[in-house]
């Protein structure tokens, strides 16, 4: 019986309304209140400077050229929709025609004609046999011609040798026949005596030459011997090297292999050890839960650490194995109960055969909704033959995980454990929302509130079909004699196989050390070796040469000796002949006659034979020529035959599957009828959306052109405004140049001209006279320029004293105007040149 009848059913914070998994509720068209959106435009006023309508311009030209994208790609769909279109109905019409040639086939096929076609199939296959075999019996005859073809050649050649060779001995003959002539008249004597004791000569030369060969080639060849043999050595010694930087490349590569499968191991320690996760609460833990806000600090504090070998381990989270739902349990209790000794709790989760059934049943069972399923508990407690106190913590895998695709049904382990990861963070840090319920159950409070802390709380996590994630936590009143499960590799336990592994590795390193240095040893040497063996095959090559031309020499120096041995003989001969008396000489000269006249019979018949081959080989020519005509005449009736016979099969099989042939290529039809529809409907989409966008695209051109003409304008207008203020800025400075050469002169407070009449409704300042426009006309000079001015001055001052009376003024004046006199000379009638 149950401590507590009610369950824990809080549900984290982080999940708010993400229910991963889950069917979100349908939205109708017909319960569903619309309001039209206002779609009226306020159009934007024109701009009035040249910076705003430059503004106007770029974003006019942005906007035309996002139009002129989805305009193009819009027309690219247009253009696909089409292809798709045509398409389809190139295929309805294919189809059109198979499904009228099953309908002809189905009304044909009666057993009649089923009979008819089944005979003339069976006819065919005699015909083809008859082909085959007129083919094969017309290779034999090409065959047999071809060998007739090869022997008339033959014979062709034979007899063309024996021409040659008959011509060869009339032309030895027919020079015979002259030098007798030449002795029997006496001609050519002194020439014949000079011939033989010339050719007699060159046979002396030519001895010695043979002789001098004979001596460089034995030498040429003795230097060859020697070349190989040395050749051969430096082969010997390179192989034995080669044999030694084989054995020592051998170990050094195993040793390689050795530190790199070492290194492989601390490497994969090492990712053990840096991607195991811990969770550490902040110090003040439980105080800051009565803030009923997340604890950033605990988030602060605590990162999620990634594993590489788990990176590549992909797994299906909605059909978890055995192992895999055991390693995730296992890897979630690992996390948890440090957290238990840090509030100084000591209960453990515990892993048992029993809890892992216990949570993979509420998870085999559980309903659709993101809630707690009473049902699926009730069943797995009975499964397990009940519980003291149970609680349940629901997660979901796409909390925290903005990548998570509930459609997806393959992830690595890693994603997966990153996952479950969130969602305890979630819990222990941010379940405000639900009174820190699942904190109290995951950090082990929930259980002493319950159980005994010293009684295991025994604990099972799985995964269900909609993305749930389910941690069970149950205490029972019986010892639990399922098996008992434990982390195989806790991280003491990979620390001293870490260090294990390193002085592993040091070991390898040091033996791949002495490796490389054994072998660069070998690999040095044996470059040494190939290095004499290259030398020794060069010098092998080139005396192998110097002794085939010594010996090409000696054959040469040979060859003419015999050549000149034998004109030498014929020279004597000849200069015997002549030293002969006149009837052997006439003799001789006869003989030689009936020589020649035998030599030319023997040519002549030689001539005719070859006629006669050569007529022979024409005529099996053509006969072969004739032969593979046939042939291919019987190759091609072969292949007719037998496609005569491959229409009639398919006829036939036509004729015999007509019904079933009909009704698939009716099915076949409808298919490509309908997708015809659906091409044709997304035709008409993409027309739309196409036609859509060109017409943005031409409003926004619009746009962008009479932004650019604004545009235009107030340059245009900017331009004349600067040619004005420039204008007026030179007249200004006309004026003003213009006003510094009119002189004024300032006497009593009044103002004069530079004809010395009085200037009234003017004001001076800083020495610069200005009209009652404000407009500069003149400066004030220091001195009075000429005297006639001067005289107009003085005869006014006395007039403009506003006190006739007020004498010190009009002194005052007029000793002024003195000094101003004395410094013109106008006070004396001294003149100056």
């Amino acid at each position: 019986m149950k401590k507590l009848d009610k369950k824990l059913v809080a549900t984290t914070a982080l999940a708010g309304s993400i229910l991963v998994g889950a069917q979100a509720p349908a939205v109708h068209a017909d319960s569903v209140a619309t309001t039209d959106t206002d779609t009226t435009q306020t159009v934007k006023a024109q701009a009035t400077t040249v910076q705003d309508a430059q503004q106007d311009v770029k974003d006019a030209q942005a906007e035309k050229d996002q139009a002129t994208s989805e305009a193009k790609q819009t027309q690219n769909n247009l253009d696909k929709a089409q292809a798709e279109k045509d398409q389809a109905q190139a295929n309805v019409d294919q189809k059109e025609k198979v499904a009228e040639e099953a309908q002809k086939a189905k009304d044909e096929a009666t057993p009649e004609k089923i009979a008819e076609t089944e005979k003339a199939v069976n006819d065919q296959k005699d015909a083809v046999a008859e082909a085959e075999k007129t083919q094969g019996d017309k290779q034999t005859t090409l065959d047999q011609k071809n060998q007739t073809v090869d022997q008339a050649k033959n014979d062709v050649n034979g007899a063309q040798d024996q021409v040659d060779q008959a011509q060869a001995d009339v032309n030895t003959a027919d020079h015979a026949v002259k030098d007798a002539q030449a002795v029997v008249d006496g001609t050519h004597a002194d020439e014949i005596r000079q011939n033989a004791k010339n050719t007699a000569d060159q046979v002396v030369k030519d001895k010695q030459a043979v002789q001098d060969a004979l001596s460089t080639n034995a030498k040429a060849q003795q230097d060859m011997l020697n070349a190989k043999d040395a050749q051969a050595s430096a082969q010997e010694t390179a192989d034995a090297k080669q044999a030694t930087a084989d054995k020592t490349q051998s170990a050094l590569d195993k040793a390689n292999q050795d530190v790199k499968d070492a290194q492989g191991k601390v490497d994969t320690i090492n990712d053990k050890l840096n991607s195991i996760n811990h969770i550490t609460l902040p110090a003040n833990y439980g105080e800051l839960t009565k803030s009923n806000k997340k604890i950033q600090e605990g988030y602060n504090l605590n990162h999620f650490k990634h594993s590489k070998a788990d990176q590549a381990v992909k797994i299906n989270p909605y059909k978890l194995t055995d192992e895999q739902q055991k390693e995730l349990t296992l890897w979630v209790a690992d996390l948890l109960n440090p957290l238990h000794e840090q509030l100084g709790y000591k209960h453990k989760n515990v892993v048992t055969a029993d809890s892992l059934k216990y949570a993979k049943i509420i998870a085999d069972n559980a309903w659709d909704k993101y809630d707690h399923d009473e049902a699926a508990i009730k069943k797995a407690e009975d499964a397990i033959g009940g519980v003291h106190h149970d609680s349940e913590a629901l997660g979901a895998l796409g909390i925290g995980w903005l990548g998570f695709d509930s459609s997806k049904t393959e992830y690595t382990l890693d994603q997966i454990k990153e996952a479950i990861w969130n969602n305890i963070m979630g819990m222990i840090f941010d379940d405000a929302t639900s009174g820190w319920g699942h904190a109290a159950q995951l950090l082990g409070t929930t259980h002493v509130s319950f159980a005994d802390d010293n009684a295991p709380s025994y604990f099972g996590f799985a995964i269900d079909q909609y993305s749930g994630l389910h941690f069970e936590n149950y205490s029972i009143n019986r010892a639990d004699t399922s098996k008992v499960y434990t982390s195989s590799e806790n991280e003491e336990t990979l620390r001293q196989e870490l260090a294990t592994a390193t002085q592993d590795l040091t070991a390898k390193q040091g033996v791949a050390s002495d490796a490389k240095t054994a072998n660069d040893q070998a690999q040095s040497e044996l470059q040494d070796a190939k290095n004499t063996l290259n030398t020794a095959t060069q010098d092998l090559t080139t005396k192998q040469a110097t002794a085939n031309k010594t010996q090409q020499a000696l054959s040469d120096a040979s060859d003419k000796l015999a050549k000149d041995q034998e004109a030498a003989q014929k020279a004597q001969a000849l200069l015997d002949q002549l030293n002969q008396d006149l009837p052997t000489k006439l003799a001789n000269l006869q003989k030689a006659k009936d020589n020649l006249a035998t030599k030319q019979t023997v040519l002549t018949e030689a001539q005719n034979n070859l006629a006669a081959k050569q007529e022979v080989l024409k005529q099996a020519q053509a006969e072969a020529t004739q032969a593979s005509a046939d042939l291919a005449s019987a190759k091609q009736a072969v292949s007719d035959a037998k496609q005569k016979l491959t229409d009639l099969q398919t006829k036939l099989a036509n004729l015999q599957n007509a019904d079933a042939n009909l009704d698939q290529a009716k099915a076949e039809l409808a298919q490509a009828q309908k997708d015809l529809e659906v091409a044709e409907a997304n035709l008409a989409t993409a027309q739309t959306a196409n036609g859509q966008a060109q017409a943005v695209l031409q409003d926004k051109q619009a746009k962008l052109k009479a932004a650019q003409d604004n545009l235009d304008k107030l340059k245009d207008q900017e331009a004349i405004e600067q040619a004005l203020k420039e204008a007026e800025q030179k007249a200004k400075e006309a004026q003003q140049k213009q006003a510094e050469k009119n002189t004024y002169y300032q006497v009593a407070g009044k103002v004069f001209n530079a004809k010395g009449e009085l200037v009234n409704g003017v004001t001076v300042k800083d020495g610069h006279v200005y009209n009652q426009k404000g407009e500069l006309i003149g400066t004030v000079a220091k001195e009075v320029a000429t005297r006639t001015a001067q005289q107009a001055i003085n005869k006014q001052i006395p007039q403009l004293s506003d006190d006739s009376n007020d004498m010190s003024a009009t002194g005052a004046v007029l000793v002024a105007l003195g000094g101003v006199l004395g410094m013109f000379g106008l006070t004396t009638k001294r003149r100056r040149n």
